[in-house]
């Protein structure tokens, strides 16, 4: 589905909704993820870890493995689902989904200084992205040109570049332009 679409220095930039785009849990991550819901299939890191309800067992097992860093993942879900580290003021719809934490390894992989707030950062920022993607805020575009046949006159719409897996709809359209920058100054 079209979100945006705009022309730019002779360019056709259209940008849509990613209706394939990959979780950015695929990605190297400083979190790993263990949420449980009887009614979504959410992230769940580790399959040596069991999955269960009770939240104390989770953390408690998950230190025994060396995860570190456990922090509460609260889930608010109604018409939609938002993912935070801090509890959401409706209790009604909201509770711990699970937990994020990390391992020395993935700290070390991703170059991040070992300190409290470094972590809580990144966990900030990958479970952003997580929110995007699990609400299909997910944005794709397409830079085209018009060709214009010199024979019959009929026009074309050649396809220049494209992304996926842009997780702002700005960014996207940013990305476009700053391609189109690139390929006419």
């Amino acid at each position: 589905m079209e979100v945006h679409n705009e022309e730019y220095k002779g360019y056709k930039i259209i940008v849509s909704y990613d209706e394939y785009a990959y979780s950015p849990r695929e990605n190297s991550n400083v979190s790993c993820l263990f949420l449980n819901h009887r009614r979504y299939n959410f992230e769940w890191y580790d399959s040596d870890i069991s999955k269960g309800d009770d939240i104390d067992e989770l953390i408690k097992d998950l230190k025994s493995s060396g995860y570190k860093y456990i922090m509460p993942i609260y889930a608010y879900i109604h018409s939609g689902v938002s993912l935070s580290l801090g509890s959401f003021s409706c209790t009604f719809d909201s509770g711990v989904l699970g937990v994020i934490a990390t391992t020395d390894g993935n700290i070390r992989e991703m170059g991040i200084k070992k300190h409290k707030k470094n972590i809580i950062k990144a966990y900030k920022y990958e479970l952003d992205l997580y929110n995007k993607y699990i609400n299909g805020d997910v944005y794709a575009y397409e830079v085209l040109k018009d060709n214009t046949c010199s024979c019959c006159g009929n026009v074309s719409h050649d396809l220049i570049d494209s992304c996926v897996s842009i997780y702002d709809d700005d960014d996207a359209l940013a990305s476009a332009k700053a391609y189109i920058d690139s390929i006419t100054d």
